[in-house]
């Protein structure tokens, strides 16, 4: 059967999806909530002392779930403000409902805050499915139809066995949300192929064998004052041993490797296994790289053509360090995995991608997230076939890492908005990467490239810039500086780049380097707020807070964001992470804001008047069915946008003042000869509103 759904959203109101939907709303519980901002963050009451695991269990109630609807903890971080995030997943009937994300903040166990959403299906929803485990296998595998797959690849799957796994699919049943937002039982299974490069997550409808979607698991390059860490090693050295590889820009650099004595033709191992994830770099064939010529990673291994295959491989091992040396030294993140914990990363250099059309190409580079073995890094080589075309640069490198980074803190699902996050977040860690190792970024990621073809096409678009997403250099990818302004990808179109996740992340890029930096003027390449190339100007005006308050507030946004977060979620999202780090209503919460702003995403309005039909009379202005009142807001007064508004009788003045805008829209007529006055008193703090 097909289960219609109803979203609880902390909003007030529920979200419905057609007009045979019911809706229901969000009652707040007085009795443990002591408000809900504009966005639907819930505040609970102090002096109640509402345990975490109180409100998910015997308070579930309060929350509007059954006793069939539980909540599990997937995961618990600690903030850099110091409270701690618990980040529970919904299930109906002992399954696990897909993107039902429910985040609880707490202070030493103790509820402070909670924001999220959670899907209610109606009690007759049947939790069995009728068919098969295997018949679902099959069904995903016809749908896949790779030509080589994980477990047919010896290598691999061998790697799988060595920690009791295969990489076989084995499903396991969800709830999924489809297309025409209902929910269905699936199947759920990884599928990962060789040829061609596939990682997958398959949604096969546990009735009928439906592929209800797929998402893919692999991510690639395209298509407080604390103070940065200083640069060096902050793990305590197990068996590692120094040695040293020539970088492209940056010098010689020492990266550690394992030295095996036994093997004195080749004591080098490419292997970092001294930080809490072990790093490993291998040929993409199951072969670690050595070093054949004492502790000198510039020089190729025996018996090889490439002279550049090792050297490559000691710049993927110095620059994964200086990653987890970053999150280590800034946010006190010692390890890559979930949990500020360890999960190994197997890096493979050189990767030759295979198309759908078994054609192969290697300029690209992607993290691939692996449930049965460890997850993945893959970096390609440009037309050169050398160092200097390679995918490794530092931010390149640091970009993928954080790909993984971002799958372990909020999951965002890769595609549409969330994936445009997803890439967002990669694009500006990288820079933060970049900035560690060089005590200086210049906000163009993958900007160093040296390949200037891809497919046969020369000047190929290769970098994407966080100055100016709509830079007219042909070799920058050209990318939206507003929602849904120029360039912006449809994000229900997933056969486009999974709905452009590449394109439409220049949105956060845009803001965060406002932030940082600072700025004024038009979006879109506009000179004002009037057409120009059939483009509208938005103005902004932002004051920077310096990289390292922005660099915070982008991290502590990831602990607040559900893994199906929208632009408009991601916002609220780093607002609240300014006003947790520096205070409420603080000339960084607001800055925050601004910067959103002027990427197109207003404040939510705590009060918004809608002015319909006006009367003047008596001296007063009146609104049709109202009392005499004075015309004002607390933040917006739309005036118009969903009735006539229609000043009469003629020559009054009509006034109207609003602590944030004050907009006219088609619906508003007034008679000739009236005086029109619209106060915009701006309240700074609005912006810092979440």
């Amino acid at each position: 059967m097909r289960n219609y759904l109803i979203v609880l959203t902390f909003l007030l109101h529920a979200i419905t999806a057609s007009s045979q939907r019911f809706q229901r709303s969000a009652v707040a519980d007085t009795t443990i909530t002591k408000s809900i901002s504009p966005s639907g963050v819930i505040l609970f009451k102090a002096e109640k002392n509402l345990l975490v695991k109180d409100l998910v269990t015997q308070k579930k109630g309060r929350l509007g779930l059954t006793a069939n609807e539980t909540l599990r903890l997937q995961k618990v971080e600690t903030s850099q403000w110091g409270l701690d995030y618990h980040r529970y997943r919904q299930y109906y009937g002992g399954i696990e409902i897909m993107d039902a994300d429910f985040i609880v903040e707490a202070r030493h166990d103790t509820a402070t805050a909670a924001n999220g959403e959670l899907f209610h299906l109606a009690k007759e929803t049947s939790a069995t499915p009728t068919l098969t485990k295997e018949a679902a296998i099959q069904s995903a595998l016809a749908h896949c139809n790779a030509r080589q797959y994980y477990w047919q690849n010896a290598a691999k799957e061998a790697k799988a066995n060595a920690k009791g796994k295969s990489y076989y699919p084995d499903p396991d049943l969800c709830f999924f949300k489809t297309s025409d937002s209902t929910l269905e039982l699936c199947y759920r299974m990884y599928v990962y192929a060789v040829q061609p490069t596939l990682a997958l997550q398959y949604f096969v409808n546990a009735a009928n064998g439906k592929i209800e979607g797929t998402r893919t698991m692999m991510y690639n390059c395209g298509t407080h004052d604390k103070k940065e860490p200083a640069a060096g090693n902050v793990y305590t050295e197990l068996n590692c041993s120094i040695s040293a590889v020539t970088t492209v820009r940056d010098g010689v650099k020492v990266l550690y490797a394992i030295y095996d004595d036994t093997k004195p033709g080749a004591p080098y191992e490419c292997i970092d296994n001294c930080t809490p994830s072990e790093l490993t770099v291998d040929n993409n064939d199951g072969y670690v790289y050595r070093s054949f010529r004492g502790s000198n990673w510039d020089l190729s291994f025996q018996n090889t053509s490439l002279p550049w295959d090792t050297r490559g491989a000691g710049i993927i091992n110095w620059s994964l360090r200086a990653c987890t040396e970053y999150f280590h030294g800034r946010f006190g993140r010692p390890g890559y995995g979930p949990n500020n914990a360890g999960s190994d990363l197997d890096a493979h250099y050189p990767t030759t991608f295979t198309r759908d059309d078994g054609s192969m190409y290697g300029h690209n580079a992607a993290y691939g997230y692996d449930p049965v073995g460890d997850d993945d890094l893959y970096f390609g080589v440009g037309a050169g076939k050398s160092v200097s075309d390679s995918y490794i640069t530092p931010d390149i490198i640091a970009h993928e890492y954080q790909h993984g980074i971002t799958q372990y803190r909020s999951n965002l699902v890769y595609e549409g908005e969330s994936g445009a996050l997803n890439e967002s977040y990669s694009d500006i860690f990288g820079e933060a990467v970049e900035r560690y190792i060089r005590g200086t970024c210049n906000f163009k990621l993958g900007d160093e490239l040296t390949d200037t073809a891809s497919d046969g096409t020369a000047n190929n678009s290769r970098y994407r810039s966080l100055i100016n997403p709509q830079d007219k250099d042909a070799l920058v990818t050209k990318q939206p500086d507003r929602l849904f302004g120029t360039s912006w990808v449809n994000t229900a179109d997933l056969s486009n780049d999974h709905g452009g996740v590449h394109t439409n992340s220049g949105v956060q890029n845009f803001m965060f380097y406002l932030l940082a930096n600072g700025g004024s003027g038009y979006t879109n390449n506009a000179t004002s707020h009037a057409a120009n190339d059939q483009n509208i100007g938005f103005s902004y005006q932002v004051a920077g807070l310096g990289f390292d308050k922005a660099i915070a507030i982008a991290y502590g946004s990831q602990n607040l964001l559900p893994s199906d977060a929208t632009f408009a979620q991601a916002r609220n999202a780093w607002v609240r992470a300014a006003a947790l780090l520096y205070g409420e209503c603080s000339f960084e919460a607001i800055q925050t804001g601004k910067a959103w702003n002027a990427v197109g995403l207003k404040p939510p309005p705590a009060n918004q008047e809608q002015v319909c039909t006006l009367v003047f009379a008596d001296g007063f202005f009146y609104t049709l069915g109202s009392s005499a009142k004075t015309l004002e807001s607390t933040t917006y007064m739309y005036v118009g946008k969903s009735c006539a508004a229609e000043v009469i009788p003629a020559g009054n003045l009509l006034m109207l003042k609003a602590s944030g805008e004050v907009t006219f829209y088609e619906g508003f007529l007034a008679a000739e000869g009236t005086n029109l006055l619209a106060n915009n008193e701006i309240n700074e703090c609005r912006f810092a509103l979440y």
